[in-house]
């Protein structure tokens, strides 16, 4: 909540620096293209069947 209450107050990296997000280094892209990959061989052997 913290972090949609600060709204505009300071730069989006920042904000979510607070949040322990750190855009500024490859693991958060990482995990979430991990994540995405996943997802998507999960939705291709459900479709394939």
């Amino acid at each position: 909540m913290t972090f949609l209450k600060s709204g505009s107050s300071d730069f989006p990296l920042e904000l979510l620096k607070k949040t322990g997000v750190d855009l500024t280094k490859p693991d958060p892209i990482e995990n979430a293209m991990k994540i995405f990959s996943d997802l998507v061989d999960q939705f291709t052997e459900l479709t394939e069947g």
